[in-house]
């Protein structure tokens, strides 16, 4: 087994704002494992809100013997790499992507029939729209017209306005993304009633993480599902926090890849839980993983590949506003010419 690694730059076609910050491109780390002369591609993607930076994934990459990493057997080579000390689940969900990559050409399989999913319909995919000013706001509308639902970040300063300026540019449902911006309760549930009397879907992480009493006090009343996010990593997350949300926004980068997100969505669909598949602003190439779980998912947001402009990848499509994978083995990416230091 031969493990590589690559560093590289996403760039943003406007600049992206939420709660957390702005920005205008996202550090990346590609992962390649190669077997017999076949190469799995993975990826981690690292806003600066994270604690991991492309220093630590590729220091975390050093680390790795890879002849104790198996296409064969994924859950004993993620309790491998798991072991390491530290928080490493970009670091991780790079690895772990490569691996089902390698794994499905190895087997001629794609992951949705590695998981054997392939038989459930995958979804419709939102797109999108940071906080901007009302006319950026209608541009990027205007020019992502395939996207059959759209995402509204909100950071609690104007959020009327912001919403009212997408009702009256679009009909399309959206949702909302608050990413923790809430602070007062009872404001909030009187935010939610008004966007449930329009085509609001559902409110995605309202309050901060550590307002669990307020969490809890909100979805008892919420007309709207209330969607976790920062306040849900993983499964253990989900275990936890599963009575203060109505579903969870599950995110490779988040859990550690594709057999953790994979466990999170059965958990979440044996508990009657709205499943969200979600990115980090990522490539095709993470991006067209998480896709294939997103058949599991109620809905998606994996607009990653559509809010850039130099994707080193070719993978997922957005047709008539659901997602479509590639047809090919394993995730399905494979790199795009016009970057040859990814091949």
């Amino acid at each position: 087994m031969i493990l590589r690694w690559h560093k590289y730059s996403l760039n943003f076609k406007y600049p992206f704002t939420i709660t957390h910050g702005s920005r205008t491109s996202t550090p990346v780390v590609y992962v390649e494992l190669e077997k017999d002369g076949i190469t799995g591609y993975g990826e981690a993607a690292l806003p600066p809100y994270v604690k991991e930076s492309q220093d630590t994934v590729i220091g975390f990459i050093e680390k790795v013997q890879p002849d104790k990493l198996s296409p064969a057997d994924i859950p004993a080579s993620l309790d491998y790499i798991r072991s390491f000390p530290g928080d490493n689940n970009h670091a991780v969900a790079a690895i772990d992507i490569a691996l089902h990559d390698l794994a499905g050409k190895l087997s001629g399989k794609s992951i949705s029939d590695y998981y054997n999913i392939s038989d459930l319909p995958l979804p419709y995919s939102a797109f999108t729209l940071s906080v901007d000013e009302p006319d950026v706001l209608r541009k990027k509308i205007e020019e992502n017209p395939d996207f059959g639902l759209y995402k509204l970040k909100l950071n609690g300063i104007e959020d009327h306005k912001r919403i009212e300026s997408y009702v009256s540019y679009c009909n399309k449902p959206f949702s909302v993304d608050v990413n923790e911006a809430w602070t007062n309760r009872e404001k909030a549930l009187e935010m939610i009633k008004y966007l449930a009397s329009l085509k609001c879907i559902f409110v995605e992480q309202p309050f901060p993480v550590s307002s669990i009493n307020d969490a809890q006090w909100l979805a008892e009343r919420s007309p709207l599902p209330l969607i976790g996010d920062e306040a849900i990593q993983n499964l253990k997350d989900l275990n936890t926090q599963e009575n203060n949300f109505h579903g969870v926004n599950i995110k490779l980068m988040k859990c550690g890849g594709i057999y953790e997100g994979f466990r999170m969505a059965q958990y979440a669909r044996s508990k009657d839980l709205f499943v969200l598949m979600g990115c980090m602003s990522e490539s095709s190439c993470a991006v067209t993983g998480a896709a294939h779980l997103s058949r599991l998912a109620h809905w998606a947001d994996l607009d990653g590949p559509f809010l850039i402009d130099n994707d080193p990848f070719e993978g997922i499509k957005i047709e008539n506003g659901r997602i479509v994978l590639p047809g090919r083995a394993g995730i399905g990416a494979v790199p795009d010419r016009k970057h040859p230091e990814i091949d």
